[in-house]
């Protein structure tokens, strides 16, 4: 598992157990807020999504969320070097403008003299395998479930920081930041329960 499942996934793991033990009919939404409830001391929770496919399919995916910054988020958190986690700041803000992106042009976001060719390329492997990354359909890199669930407040202010607005006259700052909370907006929603 990276971190989630799909909704279908779950739902066939719960008729299991509910066949073993006489449950009756699942509520996810019910049960998740009562596990968040027993969760949330230890600074977790269930979030789910709603991701589309190109066929427009929506599919719901559910995940454990570290909900701070502490001892578990450090030690069992994605094992990123300072020079991976500006890469991926720099692949997550080009993600976030264009939606989209293929393998060459992630690897032409690298900072060479950083980060070699196959360094990037086992990278952006690992942000895949870890679910941070995921491919479309049409085999394009887009962001994947654990970065919009876990790294939501995160994908928020890489988006507020593209732009220096500082630099801007008054009434193109205006318009800059009413566009950038549109594309705040448009994040696909994280259900709490």
């Amino acid at each position: 598992v990276n971190g989630f499942l799909r909704d279908s996934d779950l739902l066939d793991q719960l008729e299991s157990v509910k066949e073993d033990f006489s449950v009756g009919q699942i509520n996810l939404p019910t049960i998740f807020r009562s596990i968040n409830g027993n969760l949330r001391k230890y600074a977790m929770e269930i979030k789910s999504i709603h991701l589309t496919n190109s066929n427009n399919d929506r599919i719901t995916y559910h995940g454990l969320v570290n909900t701070e910054e502490d001892f578990v988020s450090k030690e069992y958190g994605a094992p990123f070097d300072p020079v991976e986690l500006k890469y991926f700041t720099q692949i997550a803000g080009k993600l976030l403008e264009d939606n989209y992106l293929s393998t060459g042009d992630i690897l032409d976001l690298r900072n060479a003299d950083k980060i070699k060719k196959d360094q990037a390329q086992s990278f952006i492997a690992k942000l895949e395998s870890l679910g941070y990354l995921r491919r479309n359909d049409a085999n394009y890199l887009i962001l994947g479930v654990r970065a919009h669930l876990e790294l939501r407040s995160y994908l928020e202010s890489v988006i507020m920081n593209a732009v220096d607005v500082d630099s801007l006259e008054q009434t193109q700052r205006e318009e800059r930041m009413a566009h950038l909370r549109t594309v705040i907006d448009e994040l696909p929603q994280i259900i709490v329960y």
